[in-house]
Formats: C-alpha cells, sequence, structure tokens
C-alpha cells in the first residue's frame, strides 16, 4: 500500500491542541524525538487502510528493522529488538481489531509492555483497549495518540 504525504497546516493553538504533521517523515521525526526524551507509548486511530501499519513499518525500516508486521486479520501482537539511541529496545506492536471480547492474556501483555520504559508501544484500534480495559490514569498519560485519516493526514492529539 502506497500513501502520499499529505501537506497540511501545523496549528497548535488553545482553542485546539492538535498538531497536524506536514509529511511521514516529519510524523517518524516526531516519533523517534519523543522514544529519545522516553515517551515510548502511542495509539494509533484511523480507518482501515488509513495508514497506521504502513506508519510502524516505516518506522521499523527507519531503525533498521528488516522484519514487516503483519495486517490485523491475522495477527494481534508483534515484537521486534532494535538498538535504538544505544539502548536496547523492544517495539510491541497491538493490534486490537479483531479483539470481540477480553483476552486477558493480551491485555496483561499490552499493561506489561507499558509499563516497561525499554518496550516501544504501538497499539492500533486503542478503542478496543479503553472500551474493554481498566485503563488507569498513569498508564493513558504515557501515551501519544496519532489519529490519521483516509487521506493520510496525521494528527497528534
Amino acid at each position: 500500500m502506497k500513501h502520499k504525504e499529505s501537506v497540511s497546516l501545523i496549528k497548535n493553538t488553545e482553542q485546539s491542541r492538535s498538531v497536524h504533521f506536514l509529511s511521514l517523515e516529519e510524523v517518524l521525526k516526531f516519533i523517534l524525538e519523543n522514544i529519545r526524551k522516553g515517551e515510548t507509548n502511542f495509539f494509533l486511530k484511523g480507518d482501515v487502510g488509513s495508514g497506521k501499519t504502513f506508519l510502524i513499518n516505516s518506522l521499523l525500516e527507519r531503525i533498521g528493522i528488516e522484519e514487516r508486521i503483519s495486517s490485523s486479520s491475522f495477527v494481534k501482537y508483534q515484537y521486534f529488538e532494535s538498538d535504538i539511541f544505544n539502548k536496547k529496545h523492544r517495539i510491541s506492536h497491538f493490534d486490537f481489531y479483531q479483539i470481540k471480547s477480553k483476552d486477558k492474556d493480551i491485555y496483561n501483555l499490552f499493561i506489561e509492555s507499558c509499563n516497561d520504559d525499554l518496550t516501544i508501544v504501538f497499539a492500533e484500534w486503542p478503542d478496543s483497549i479503553l472500551n474493554n480495559l481498566l485503563i488507569t490514569e498513569q498508564i493513558y498519560k504515557k501515551f501519544l495518540l496519532i489519529s490519521i485519516d483516509s487521506k493520510g493526514k496525521y494528527t497528534l492529539l
């Protein structure tokens, strides 16, 4: 799936705390800079086919990981290990699209990953997590929410 890099205005006002990124490159730089600062948990929202998996695969490529994550219809959880900023990190990808009821094993793994400072967590379809799991405010505050629209436009919410 190929996505065009969208162009939009960056806005970050008191009325609207959202930030619109100008390109895929800009959002990748933002993610890496936040990882450098210790912000390692990311929620990804968007319709089917909007580019959530594409974004994660682009990041994996950027940090030198050759493997790619699969579609949500096949896998709920995948992980990779890599040295990022001179530290060994685990990149965990959770895709909650297919989860219809509580899956205690995957949720426990998710919570454990969120609390590990050397694990970078990407969670697609976060509404499933929020609706089916009591997430403590402490964990929720650790997440940066990136929304992707059907045109491939990235917004930090």
